[in-house]
């Protein structure tokens, strides 16, 4: 039975293979947009944990990125269509258990990020802070252009300056 209450639309593009070559502009927000990252320990996790992408998904490299007090904006460069590729835990690689992520199965963008966030959690909860969370979702927007990518590094860049007007401040959210 279909239950409308918890039934979401995608947000994605029907049809659009999210693990082709390609740069990604993503935003991940803190559960009910709480102010989590303004605590140091905090952000250092979501930080390192962002770094960590790499070591984890070869074909992905870190662009323009921030740690805000609520929400992550970060660039996703896909290096390699992982259609192609055999990709994922295979029966005789050693796992690194020293990681907070979990072994991936394949990587495309949505499995990047949730594991991304699934990471941090895991890191923070470890750390004390158990009432850590993300919202459930998170933006994303392929771009598709040189100049796209140069104006989403400046908004990235800028972000931390136009706190004050970021539809993710408090103010803007409560309306105060």
């Amino acid at each position: 039975m279909w239950d409308a209450q918890h039934h979401r639309r995608s947000i994605r593009l029907r049809d659009y293979d999210y693990r082709q070559e390609g740069a990604y502009f993503i935003t991940i927000c803190t559960q009910k947009c709480v102010l989590s990252f303004e605590d140091e320990a905090l952000k250092v996790i979501a930080e390192r944990c962002w770094m960590d992408i790499p070591g984890h998904f070869p074909h992905v490299e870190l662009d323009e990125w921030i740690v805000m007090p609520n929400h992550l904006h970060g660039i996703l460069v896909f290096n390699e269509a992982m259609a192609e590729r055999d990709v994922g835990a295979h029966h005789d690689a050693p796992l690194r258990t020293e990681s907070a992520y979990p072994t991936a199965m394949n990587g495309a963008l949505g499995v990047v990020v949730r594991l991304f966030k699934g990471a941090v959690t895991k890191s923070a909860r470890s750390a004390g802070y158990e009432d850590f969370g993300w919202q459930r979702n998170y933006y994303e927007r392929i771009i598709r252009s040189q100049a796209e990518l140069n104006a989403t590094r400046a908004y990235i860049i800028q972000n931390p300056e136009r706190w004050q007007e970021d539809e993710n401040h408090p103010l803007r959210l409560h309306g105060a």
